[in-house]
């Protein structure tokens, strides 16, 4: 009987020895445990990222050289909580000789700022669109030279940059869409 019990023990003993630790074992789990060897199905994941700004407005903008070209984009905030947003622009292609510029929060920045330096405050629900004192406005100065531009306007959370909105504009100063638009008429 002594010897059964022995013989029960080791197994056990050994049975034990043998069990894996459990948990999770996938590392961009935020309860990722190392010394898993079994995963438990226990594993939790950050939530997916969610943008609050939706932006909308014209994608191309036309007009001879001459002038200066100009784009509204509108800005809502499509979030549950109050923002303090601002813009950045990120020229994309810009020709020698032109200019992009732009207002944002009330302000207008020279070429060479590439980031606001005011937010614009904006309420969940709603919407930012010109002719409000905050709202955008992209400029691009050819100065008499027949070019096309582009450039990225993209908004973001002063307090989390990474709730960030992009939207292209391209600018056309080169006369040939407008020609183009003119003989369709």
């Amino acid at each position: 009987m002594k010897k059964t019990i022995y013989i029960l023990f080791a197994i056990a003993t050994i049975f034990s020895a043998c069990k894996k630790e459990e948990g999770c074992t996938d590392p961009i789990a935020t309860n990722y445990n190392a010394e898993a060897e079994v995963d438990d199905g226990s594993c939790v994941y950050p939530p997916s990222p969610t943008f609050s700004l939706e932006v909308t407005g014209d994608t191309l903008v036309t007009e001879n050289p001459n002038s200066q070209l100009t784009s509204h984009l509108t800005v809502t905030n499509v979030g549950n909580q109050s923002l303090d947003v601002r813009c950045k622009i990120n020229p994309i292609i810009n020709d020698s000789g032109t200019e992009f510029s732009f207002c944002w929060g009330g302000t207008c920045y020279a070429e060479g700022t590439l980031t606001s330096g005011m937010t614009a405050t904006i309420a969940a629900g709603q919407t930012v669109t010109f002719p409000d004192t905050d709202a955008h406005s992209g400029y691009y100065d050819t100065f008499g030279v027949s070019s096309t531009g582009k450039a990225e306007f993209c908004f973001f959370d002063d307090a989390n940059p990474s709730n960030e909105t992009c939207f292209t504009v391209t600018f056309d100063a080169t006369g040939e869409y407008i020609a183009l638009n003119n003989s369709i008429e």
